[in-house]
């Protein structure tokens, strides 16, 4: 209910970037991963699902499902796992620069963590979001 309150109320706020939010709302698929200065290319890609109710769906292809909740804040999203601890997550819990893109035939939206790690992720355009 407070995360709600919260997001409602930066959500009102002028951002540079305002409506980032509503096009960050969709089925991402993970595409690189760069970390210590090597790329990760992704073959059998995990899809990260961005809620407009602050929830985060990670699909892993092996069938495990890790949720998060999120938030953003100027150009950076927070995203902090909230169920079981069982297995390692995915996404560590910190925050991430983010930048989104338009490469004509797909949005990119990359995700850069403090520690250096980068998330590369891509959403193939539809008639639905408009562009």
């Amino acid at each position: 209910m407070i995360a709600s309150i919260l997001y409602l109320f930066l959500s009102t706020l002028n951002f540079p970037y305002q409506n980032i939010d509503n096009e960050i709302l969709d089925e991402w698929g993970i595409y690189v991963i760069e970390s210590n200065g090597t790329k990760d290319m992704c073959n059998a890609c995990p899809t990260l699902i961005l809620e407009d109710n602050t929830n985060a769906i990670l699909k892993i292809p092996s069938g495990e499902i890790q949720r998060y909740s999120w938030i953003m804040v100027n150009n950076t999203l927070s995203l902090k796992r909230y169920d079981s601890n069982e297995s390692k997550s995915y996404f560590s819990n910190e925050d991430y620069t983010l930048e989104l893109l338009d490469k004509g035939k797909y949005f990119e939206l990359s995700l850069l963590a403090m520690s250096g790690e980068k998330y590369i992720l891509r959403k193939t355009k539809s008639e639905d979001n408009g562009m």
